[in-house]
């Protein structure tokens, strides 16, 4: 029973250590996948929350994310609402496309703030799972002894 349990810990301490993020330039962006899986800001905010340096960038990216959907989804709306009208037949609103243009026009350099911000917290989140002078990489070794066989991790 111990033998089962003492593997059972290893392999699931060995396969929940961190994994880097990749990074991929896209248009407007980037995109963030972990081991194939493309994330999210929260789910990014969440694994980098531990990390003292990466986590509060991360966070701060996460909220001028979020201004800049708020800000270019009204910004969308007040364009789009007086385009219907002049499509429709009405008289048209001009003053609130001008509104919507102001509120995307703010809305891109606080989207390129949110990117440069997430790359970065990426950047130093990835630099501290590469193993340094004080750290080292766990080793797992087959040992024999007196007694039998077995596993030794070494950190």
């Amino acid at each position: 029973m111990k033998k089962g349990l003492f593997i059972g810990l290893l392999f699931w301490s060995l396969t929940t250590m961190a994994q880097p993020i990749n990074s991929e330039k896209v248009f407007g962006g980037y995109r963030f996948t972990q081991e194939g899986a493309t994330l999210s800001m929260k789910q990014m905010v969440t694994i980098m929350e531990p990390n003292a340096d990466a986590g509060p960038l991360m966070a701060k990216a996460r909220n001028q994310y979020i201004w800049t959907s708020v800000l270019s989804g009204a910004g969308g709306f007040f364009i789009g609402y007086p385009l219907g009208t002049s499509l429709g037949g009405g008289d048209p609103n001009w003053t609130l496309a001008a509104v919507g243009a102001g509120f995307i026009a703010v809305a891109i350099p606080v989207g390129s703030a949110a990117n440069r911000n997430a790359k970065q917290a990426v950047d130093i989140y990835n630099q501290s799972l590469l193993p340094g002078p004080s750290q080292t990489k766990p080793k797992l070794e087959v040992i024999s002894t007196g007694n039998g066989a077995g596993f030794r991790l070494n950190w």
